[in-house]
């Protein structure tokens, strides 16, 4: 008797901020590419942890994506935040404040008291 194929990787959809955004990528993020109109974005080290079949879009390319899936009759489902997700958003967060700090700290009150 044989065994049954393991069934197929789940499907994950991935919306990645675009590099032209100019925003500061999460430290060990990656750069590649939206399958649908080839944009560069960021890949986050929690996204690349991910195992699956990945398909990463940009916002653009998404919202076309939900507009379109919803039209159909078949609206996408919301996974959320990924795992590790919330601790490289608030290290990241933690790193703009520090330099936040550092350059109001070297730079002279205008207004003396």
């Amino acid at each position: 008797m044989m065994t049954p194929p393991p069934p197929p990787p789940p499907e994950i959809t991935l919306v990645c901020i675009p590099v032209a955004a100019n925003y500061t990528p999460i430290k060990g993020s990656q750069i590649v590419v939206c399958m649908q109109c080839m944009e560069p974005v960021w890949f986050s080290p929690s996204s690349q942890a991910l195992r699956g079949n990945i398909h990463v879009l940009c916002g653009d390319c998404a919202g076309i994506q939900v507009m379109l899936q919803t039209l159909a009759g078949d609206p996408p489902q919301f996974g959320g935040i990924l795992p590790n997700q919330s601790e490289e958003l608030k290290a990241a967060l933690d790193e703009t404040n520090e330099e936040t700090k550092d350059n109001d700290s070297s730079q002279p009150n205008p207004h003396p008291h």
